[in-house]
């Protein structure tokens, strides 16, 4: 399977950018991750950074051992993570949790799988248009579900930004995963943080991922949540990968990696865990 991988991130408004990528390519297989650390708790940025380091570290052992069962894997990496942030807050003496979203997917040969946590959203595009996307695990959401506002009014709602489900939180999160998909030539996966959705409606989403599925084309998408949430605009982040029928100079080819080769990519505010 031919391959072109992206990922990309802005600090938008903030002080600071807790938001982390990564991918990981292994024969047959890639991953793509995604956390957005959680503010009013400390150090949401290590919380993200250990989310995305266990998901890739996960998967590299998994891709080498030739294992086919991604959902345990996921399940693993994501409570190995949960766990590894509250033994870090531990080992630092902070006086709550760090706290992250987490969303996770896996293409093995030609079938996708994703699990995630939390509000950064997994988009997955198919002639133009949203095939399959992820719930967010919000309150603004949850007043959708029962029918009290409609879908577009979430973005703006008061409970948006109340989270229910993380990786760090107080309780083991509850892990939402997916059933397996089967991808098609010209299919598009996009994992971000709300920063980047939450200005743009699902349509624009997708027409941008099937007008330009390029660093350049979403490095364009990028400002245009920047510049519509203006002084509020979040974090913004994303990994995106694209199906493609023929290889060139930026595809990937995971089925000509040699068994046992795994390549690890991570995003561009990544930093060591302390």
């Amino acid at each position: 399977m031919k391959l072109r991988i992206f990922q990309d991130s802005r600090i938008g408004r903030r002080h600071s950018n807790q938001d982390r990528t990564g991918f990981a390519c292994g024969r047959h297989r890639v991953v793509l991750v995604v956390a957005d650390g959680m503010g009013g708790h400390p150090r949401g940025e290590l919380a993200a950074e250990i989310a995305v380091e266990r998901v890739l570290g996960h998967f590299a052992d998994w891709a080498r051992q030739g294992d086919r069962d991604a959902e345990s894997m996921l399940r693993s990496a994501f409570d190995a993570a949960h766990r590894a942030i509250h033994e870090c807050a531990r080992q630092e003496r902070l006086w709550d949790f760090p706290r992250t979203t987490c969303t996770a997917c896996v293409v093995l040969d030609e079938t996708a799988a994703w699990c995630h946590v939390g509000d950064s959203r997994l988009y997955l595009v198919r002639d133009g248009a949203v095939l399959a996307t992820t719930r967010d695990h919000s309150g603004a959401w949850l007043l959708v579900e029962q029918g009290i506002i409609e879908p577009d009014e979430a973005r703006a709602h008061p409970d948006r930004n109340f989270v229910y489900n993380c990786l760090g939180g107080e309780v083991a999160p509850d892990l939402e995963m997916s059933r397996p998909v089967t991808l098609a030539i010209g299919d598009r996966l996009m994992l971000c943080s709300d920063g980047l959705w939450s200005p743009l409606a699902n349509e624009e989403i997708a027409a941008a991922l099937v007008r330009d599925a390029s660093q350049i084309g979403l490095e364009a998408l990028l400002r245009e949540a920047e510049g519509r949430a203006g002084a509020y605009a979040d974090n913004l982040s994303y990994v995106a990968l694209a199906v493609e029928d023929d290889a060139g100079e930026d595809t990937v080819d995971i089925d000509a990696l040699a068994p046992g080769e795994v390549v690890v990519r991570r995003g561009p505010t990544s930093s060591s865990i302390p």
